[in-house]
């Protein structure tokens, strides 16, 4: 995973470098020279993504492999984060209107951090209920923050530039949620002796290191926490204070 993340960073910087003389670059500087709002949100995106989207599948495979539930039970509960999202996603837009993005988006990645520490404090059987409150404070996170960041993203930039920014935001959203995975399933599987190349639930059977996994699980969910309280902290500094349309909306302070 270092090898792959060093290479990654290379590449990034390669691409800087080629795309700086250009006329016409892939991301226009502009989009984040002077424009705090934009870079902050987009920063914050990326960490929140990084944050929580490996947490539902390592959780898949601890309600599974770990307290004994079938695939049918386990995905029941792991709808519990999308509901609350969809449901409450809504009403956090029509909060936006009111108070503009940077006390939502705080507030959703401190609340996902929450939810993110309640999952990894669960019980290793018979907990299936605290999971689902973990899950649920997740979704509720994920609701306060993503409408809010992206009316702040789009709500940054030019007319001319909206479709660029959803590009870049877009782009923010899969590195995170690839980060994702690769990192909090990385420290998942740390201490597991199994065989590479296959699933970490083939892998716990096999090896039967059950109990080695639930350490592993609740170390990633830790720095899965610790990344969404990175995301609140960048969020915090963001130029919006007050209702979108202010000139603190778009300009900075």
């Amino acid at each position: 995973m270092v090898a792959s993340l060093l290479v990654a960073g290379s590449t990034l910087v390669l691409l800087g470098l080629h795309e700086r003389p250009s006329a016409r670059p892939l991301v226009a500087p502009e989009l984040y020279r002077g424009n705090r709002m934009f870079a902050v949100a987009c920063a914050s995106a990326l960490l929140t993504y990084a944050a929580v989207y490996g947490v539902g599948l390592l959780t898949a495979v601890y309600l599974q492999v770990v307290q004994g539930l079938s695939a049918s039970a386990a995905g029941a509960i792991l709808l519990v984060q999308p509901v609350m999202m969809a449901c409450l996603a809504p009403l956090a837009g029509r909060l936006y209107d009111r108070v503009g993005s940077r006390g939502l988006t705080t507030a959703g990645s401190l609340v996902m951090a929450l939810g993110t520490l309640v999952l990894g404090a669960t019980a290793p059987q018979g907990s299936w209920p605290e999971a689902m409150v973990g899950l649920a404070l997740i979704g509720l996170g994920l609701a306060l923050f993503s409408t809010p960041n992206i009316s702040a993203i789009l709500g940054s930039v030019a007319p001319d530039r909206l479709s660029l920014a959803s590009a870049v935001l877009g782009t923010n959203r899969f590195v995170g949620q690839a980060l994702s995975v690769a990192l909090l399933g990385a420290i998942a599987a740390a201490q597991l002796s199994g065989p590479a190349g296959v699933s970490l639930t083939a892998q716990i059977a096999a090896t039967g290191e059950a109990a080695t996994f639930v350490a592993g699980y609740r170390w990633a969910l830790v720095v899965g926490a610790g990344i969404a309280a990175a995301a609140a902290a960048a969020a915090m500094v963001s130029a919006n204070r007050g209702r979108p349309g202010l000139p603190g909306d778009t300009q900075g302070d």
